[in-house]
């Protein structure tokens, strides 16, 4: 699925390139964690792969975060925004929500994005890590309706959630009756440790 995908997307960064547009993604990162220095290393692999520009823009911290927001919106080199989350601040990154441009917000983190997702109209794009599940589920033809999804503890799943109950309707759009919101549960929760537990929690709360 992944060749699959940045082959696509090469294919398409080289015609804008043909026009003389060079697709460009601005990497916000807030700190220096290693988590997001991780994220932001492997997301610059995947662009040099797709023949996108990468420009990083690293903060110490949140201070500035709207003035460089502004210019990322200001800059018509820049096609698309990633800030790195979560952050800390949690005022600054709805804040940050509230000002990127919902054309440069490649995260689902502006009201409109979020919007998007669940109506399938509008401007604005799904979670990366949400949008990159419902790739899979679509690469090998598995419909989320009524799936039971574990997160990792500590995870917010609201992103996650949204995307896929988005994708739930998208996908069975000529079905009504079938769409059911899809199961999303803590693993820190309910103490899922193998997928007989998963299973006699999913019968026990949901099958009742």
């Amino acid at each position: 699925a992944a060749e699959r995908l940045t082959l696509d997307l090469s294919r398409r960064s080289a015609a804008l390139r043909h026009r003389g547009v060079i697709p460009t993604l601005a990497i916000l990162r807030v700190g220096s964690s290693p988590g997001d220095l991780a994220y932001e290393k492997s997301a610059a692999a995947r662009c040099a792969k797709c023949g996108i520009d990468l420009r990083r823009i690293p903060l110490d911290d949140a201070a500035s975060l709207p003035e460089v927001i502004r210019a990322v919106n200001d800059d018509p080199a820049i096609h698309g925004c990633l800030l790195l989350r979560p952050l800390a601040d949690k005022t600054a990154e709805a804040a940050a929500g509230q000002l990127l441009l919902p054309d440069k917000d490649v995260d689902g983190m502006t009201p409109e994005s979020a919007a998007a997702v669940f109506t399938g109209q509008g401007r604005g794009f799904a979670p990366c890590t949400a949008e990159a599940c419902m790739a899979l589920l679509r690469h090998y033809g598995i419909a989320p309706c009524g799936a039971f999804t574990v997160y990792p503890a500590g995870y917010d799943s609201s992103q996650l959630s949204e995307a896929i109950v988005g994708w739930s309707h998208a996908w069975y759009d000529s079905m009504p009756a079938k769409l059911e919101t899809p199961i999303i549960v803590n693993a820190e929760d309910t103490n899922l440790g193998s997928e007989s537990q998963q299973d006699a929690f999913f019968q026990s709360k949901y099958l009742e």
